[in-house]
């Protein structure tokens, strides 16, 4: 029995590699370090892998020992806060019904982690701002940001927002209120042509009744 795991993200990540403070994640559990996972894709675990363990520190030689990836590695693998962040380990290939559910939970979850991730950010940065120190998000926190339509820290939008706040909000309302003046006025010239309308109906009958 193979084991699968989905990835909601490439890991790792190779639009980061080569940036700064950017460290290459790997699923690694027990001396078995994951393949490299593509997002949105599935992946075949192999049933076992072998390992070379050491009795103590004076044994250089060592011994070859055989993991069995089974339920107990995958719950190590849980624990450890991967399926909270919405990897997904199935004992089987899923079935399309099983793909399509855990597509839409592992987004769920990744979202959440990723949201989870920017609060801790920002809290740090506010207390090292009381400091007087600066701290820059890293590449996968920015990452986040983005993938949750989140205005970053330190951007022209988060600045503006920041420093005239009632000015935003100023403006927002002052949207909301064109918006509705707009609807008005439509709706008004809508009833003016329809009472125009009926007016001249009615002066058309009354002309016809002249007549006869």
């Amino acid at each position: 029995m193979s084991y699968w795991v989905y990835s909601p993200e490439d890991l790792p990540n190779p639009k980061m590699m080569g940036k700064a403070f950017y460290t290459p994640e790997y699923i690694i559990l027990n001396g078995f370090q994951f393949p490299p996972l593509k997002k949105g894709e599935w992946t075949q675990l192999p049933n076992s892998y072998s390992t070379m363990r050491h009795r103590d520190w004076v044994d250089k030689q060592g011994f070859k020992d055989v993991v069995f990836i089974d339920e107990d590695f995958i719950q190590r693998l849980r624990d450890q806060g991967w399926e909270a962040r919405g990897f997904v380990f199935m004992d089987h290939k899923p079935s399309q019904v099983e793909d399509h559910q855990a597509r839409i939970e592992s987004k769920r979850l990744n979202e959440a982690f990723r949201q989870r991730r920017i609060d801790d950010f920002e809290h740090e940065a506010k207390a090292r701002e009381m400091r007087g120190a600066y701290v820059q998000p890293l590449p996968y926190v920015e990452e986040c940001y983005e993938i949750l339509g989140i205005a970053k820290p330190y951007s022209v939008e988060a600045l503006k927002a920041q420093r005239q706040p009632g000015e935003e909000s100023a403006q927002k309302i002052a949207n909301a209120i064109r918006d509705v003046l707009a609807e008005g006025m439509s709706r008004q010239r809508e009833i003016t042509a329809a009472a125009e309308k009926v007016a001249e109906r009615e002066v058309n009958e009354k002309l016809a009744q002249t007549r006869r």
